[in-house]
């Protein structure tokens, strides 16, 4: 397990590692989230406030197989070794730690209000945060998503609908997309047949919540 330097956004790859942020509900940690996430790793999205790391890791992927949301305060003892246990008891390791804001603002790449913060620097509302120049919105989702990909895929049998990568016959390395896309619904390994994959969070969302009342076929 090791402290990761952040790259710039989109430089580099994390396939096959999980990452564990903290303070990940909003802000910089959100962002860094987000392009650990995009950068192909399975994500932990820990905050002192359960809803914030909750309504992140949602965004980052409705379906939750590569994310996962802890509540962590890093003020209180043993938060930290019970979210690390809870990341190794799910995905089977954990690579990458961050301190979400910390290595940033070391390395001189956020700015708040245009100007550099110090470390312990607090965000109010209404501060404009950026990280290499491009501003953070409140929380992930808010961003404006790129080309929207929607895709209309006839599953073979042995296809497994699933975005965890473990899984040496999952649907998202079959598809071989450039954009990190979630299939909408699933259908057994054993059959075959019609499913949607999409890299639009939004409409994932939307048909996956149980409040939603979508029936299963």
């Amino acid at each position: 397990m090791t402290e990761v330097e952040i790259p710039a956004a989109g430089s580099f790859r994390f396939d096959g590692r999980v990452a564990l942020i903290t303070g990940a509900g909003r802000n910089v940690g959100a962002a860094i989230a987000r392009e650990l996430h995009l950068g192909g790793a399975n994500v932990a999205v820990t905050d002192a406030n359960a809803g914030w790391a909750e309504e992140t890791a949602r965004a980052l992927d409705p379906t939750g197989e590569t994310v996962m949301a802890i509540e962590l305060d890093v003020r209180e003892v043993g938060h930290f070794e019970a979210a690390r246990d809870a990341v190794i008891a799910k995905w089977g390791k954990l690579d990458i730690v961050v301190r979400a804001a910390d290595k940033l603002i070391e390395q001189g790449r956020i700015t708040i209000n245009g100007k550099l913060p110090e470390l312990g620097t607090k965000v109010a509302e209404g501060d404009v945060v950026a990280v290499d120049g491009k501003p953070v919105g409140a929380k992930v989702g808010e961003e404006e998503l790129g080309e929207r990909v929607y895709l209309a895929l006839h599953k073979p049998v042995g296809i497994v609908c699933t975005t965890d990568r473990r899984e040496r016959d999952n649907i998202v390395d079959f598809i071989g997309h450039s954009e990190r896309i979630f299939p909408i619904g699933r259908l057994d390994k054993p059959s075959e047949g019609l499913i949607l994959p999409t890299n639009d969070r939004d409409i994932v969302n939307q048909i996956l919540r149980a409040r939603n009342h979508h029936e299963k076929e």
